[in-house]
């Protein structure tokens, strides 16, 4: 899609992404924002959903800071819930995001 408007050049292809991810981190920002606000949630769900506010807060790129705070919110949740496979797999996949050291 972007090819075409944009061109074949690398720098095409990344301001192509840049403003792909721009446009995906409002969207997840402004149905996070209608959950927070409509939503009753029980206290596990308002776990899950500050973590992923973590991400979404607003329509920077995503940087090392904000993937390694949101492990770390992911490793709270699987700590207060040590037996639910969720909580134990999306942590887990956070710590597949985080950079190599």
């Amino acid at each position: 899609m972007c090819r075409g408007l944009l061109g074949p050049s690398h720098v095409s292809y990344r301001h192509c992404g840049t403003a792909q991810t721009k446009k995906a981190l409002n969207k997840g920002r402004q149905a996070l924002a209608k959950i927070q606000k409509d939503w009753p949630v029980s206290k596990r769900e308002r776990e899950y959903i500050d973590a992923i506010a973590i991400i979404f807060n607003d329509n920077r790129h995503l940087d090392e800071d904000r993937i390694a705070a949101y492990s770390g919110a992911m490793a709270e949740i699987a700590k207060h819930y040590p037996d639910d496979g969720e909580a134990q797999s999306f942590y887990a996949l956070s710590l597949l995001a985080l950079p190599s050291p």
